[in-house]
């Protein structure tokens, strides 16, 4: 009886015409016993309406009644109604047992949009469990057999997890000497772990959200839609052994992905930031020398972009000046001496050919 309210539920919100649509999308994170709060600002919510929520596992289709007729029962988690207070407020509590990656839809008559709420909840219990057998592994074969079978217990999303076994391998290493380690600190190894073990297997082409596991790396604010797969083809199949390792050639390989684009004020940037890591002064990154590194671009090594830095030479017929774009006067008066000079011999010839005719 309670899977056929929860359909009907999930129904009526499909049968408003707003079951795919996203308003506001947000993300939660939970690390508790299953106890999920939810509350916020439902615009042109107006009291005493009624407010509806299904959560559902991520990745259910639920862009209209048909799809979400299909799916199993299992994948909605949750379905619910509450009153819209004052200013459009709502609140719901509800359950979840299985640790995971869901998304709660929030609808009403008054929203021609669901606002939907990315939720990543962990079973604390189990998260403790997971996380004592996964210490006490002694082989790589042992550490990837607990992150198979406890990924989400441990904050591993399927998004991230390519290689289990070469995870495995990884996470052995780094957890050499750090017995003591948190809970959050070993989340965000096993989520670099993972990411490296991709690349090192060549199974992710791509280092969009990278940012989200490597945030407190410099390089990651370099990362764009445009470098992004670039960056991943450098690093893959490197056979990285660690995370210190990974990153070293990641500063490398954004730097050159970034040159290799081509944007000049990007590149800029980037060269600016990683002068010393380059081996060149940063007297070296003018204007200039970027829009020549732009045109040249595909370059393969970190020691090939020095050279070409260091070779490089103000040929310019007019040299732009970093800070304000101005032409050098040093130059501008070159360039006066020597138009006055063509105009003199272009009139000392024309003189002499009317001599000529004469």
């Amino acid at each position: 009886m309670k899977k056929r309210i929860s359909f009907l539920l999930a129904f009526v919100m499909t049968l408003c015409g707003c079951a795919g649509s996203v308003f506001g999308a947000e993300q939660h994170r939970y690390v508790n016993d299953g106890v999920i709060e939810l509350s916020g600002s439902m615009p042109y919510g107006k009291s005493g309406d009624t407010a509806i929520i299904t959560v559902v596992r991520k990745g259910l289709d639920f862009t209209s009644a048909e799809k979400l007729a299909a799916a199993q029962p299992d994948s909605i988690v949750y379905t619910g109604e509450t009153s819209i207070g004052d200013g459009g407020s709502y609140s719901f509590d509800f359950f979840i047992e299985d640790s995971g990656e869901y998304d709660a839809y929030i609808g009403s008559s008054a929203l021609d949009e669901n606002i939907v709420i990315g939720i990543s909840f962990i079973n604390s219990e189990r998260n403790e469990e997971a996380r004592k057998k996964l210490l006490a592994a002694q082989t790589a074969e042992e550490a990837a057999e607990v992150i198979s079978e406890s990924a989400a217990d441990l904050g591993i999303s399927d998004d991230v997890l390519s290689d289990v076994d070469e995870t495995g391998r990884l996470v052995l290493t780094e957890l050499d000497g750090k017995a003591g380690i948190t809970a959050d600190e070993l989340r965000l190894m096993l989520e670099k772990c993972a990411l490296v073990a991709g690349l090192n297997s060549g199974s992710i082409d791509t280092l969009a959200g990278c940012a989200d596991s490597f945030g407190d790396e410099e390089w990651t604010k370099f990362l764009s839609e445009s470098t992004n797969k670039q960056v991943a083809e450098l690093l893959s199949n490197k056979g990285f052994d660690s995370i210190d390792e990974f990153c070293e050639a990641a500063e490398e390989s954004v730097i050159l992905a970034t040159v290799n684009i081509g944007n000049v004020a990007a590149i800029s940037k980037v060269l600016t930031k990683y002068a010393s890591k380059i081996g060149v002064s940063s007297s070296k990154i003018t204007n200039s020398l970027c829009k020549a590194a732009a045109e040249k671009g595909n370059f393969k090594t970190l020691e090939s972009l020095t050279d070409f830095i260091k070779s490089y030479k103000e040929t310019s017929k007019y040299i732009q000046n970093n800070k304000n774009d101005q032409v050098s006067p040093r130059i501008f008066c070159e360039n006066v001496v020597t138009e006055s000079a063509k105009l003199d011999n272009n009139a000392g010839a024309a003189k002499n050919r009317a001599i000529r005719k004469e």
